[in-house]
């Protein structure tokens, strides 16, 4: 990348905070909002561990990856966009898709292994 295309004064750091506005959050954080952002973070977490739990078993997955999916979905959202208002979670029509999509694909790996076992 050529540094001269670049308007004057503009930065690695301030190029990397533009991009990344979860960067640009943490960058200016007041200490004070602390308290109530874990609170906050807890509620969430009481509210989305249960419902990532029944939406992955929906879909067809185990309960754990509908754990990981909703920290990949949460970290994923800190990190590239900026609103402070939204809630980003699992959803059930999207799980409901997503199990009617995978399930076939699993009931054919799993009669495959089960003939497999049974002729080995």
């Amino acid at each position: 990348m050529n540094d001269e295309s670049q308007p004057p004064g503009t930065t690695r750091l301030s190029r990397l905070l533009q991009s990344i506005p979860g960067l640009q959050v943490l960058c200016s954080y007041e200490g004070k909002n602390l308290a109530p952002d874990v609170l906050a973070g807890l509620v969430i977490c009481l509210v989305l561990i249960p419902s990532t739990l029944a939406y992955a078993e929906l879909a067809g997955s185990g309960p754990v990856g509908g754990i990981y999916a909703a920290l990949a979905g949460t970290v994923g959202y800190f990190l590239f966009c900026s609103s402070r208002h939204m809630n980003v979670g699992p959803d059930g029509a999207v799980a409901l898709l997503a199990g009617v999509a995978i399930l076939p694909i699993t009931a054919v790996a799993d009669a495959v292994a089960a003939f497999k076992a049974a002729t080995a």
